[in-house]
């Protein structure tokens, strides 16, 4: 994702992302499960990025959640940029990964994301067993959603083929 059309169409995938997490999370949930649309999102924007600019998005996906809980930015910015960083270190390898594999890249992102979250804020009353729980269920959900997100991205920002 380069230039302006990447900036914008980053911006504009955050935007929604951070409206369904406010509007639909909740009511979405399966088994207490609840989707985390700004990490199905960050993780397939910087499966096809640099690692520099899925830190950026990373970052940018963090400051938005961390916005919307009204919370200590600083646990979900340093989570979730760490995870869109070592996210795009596989677009070094310069492979097309199959959908599904990048549907389990996205799982594996998610748990990072909120595995870092946990050391730097831990879940109150000490469940952690709980919330690892959750977690897992939680990436199962969100590389679900990732897939088709990666395949539209992909399509648009992905290599050209010349005949």
């Amino acid at each position: 994702m380069r230039g302006l059309p990447g900036l914008l169409v980053t911006l504009a995938l955050v935007w929604l992302a951070a409206v369904l997490q406010q509007s639909m999370a909740q009511r979405l949930a399966v088994f207490g499960c609840e989707p985390n649309f700004l990490l199905a999102v960050m993780a397939p924007m910087a499966l096809v990025s640099r690692p520099a600019v899925g830190g950026w998005i990373g970052f940018a996906a963090g400051l938005t959640q961390g916005a919307l809980a009204g919370a200590n930015l600083t646990h979900y910015v340093i989570s979730r940029t760490v995870a869109g960083f070592l996210t795009s270190l596989g677009s070094l390898l310069d492979i097309r990964l199959a959908i599904g594999v990048a549907g389990l890249v996205c799982a594996a992102c998610t748990l990072v994301a909120q595995v870092l979250f946990m050391f730097l804020a831990p879940p109150p009353g000490g469940s952690i067993v709980s919330y690892l729980l959750t977690s897992f269920g939680t990436s199962v959900y969100d590389a679900l959603l990732a897939m088709p997100i990666y395949a539209l991205i992909r399509r648009w920002f992905g290599p050209q083929t010349v005949a």
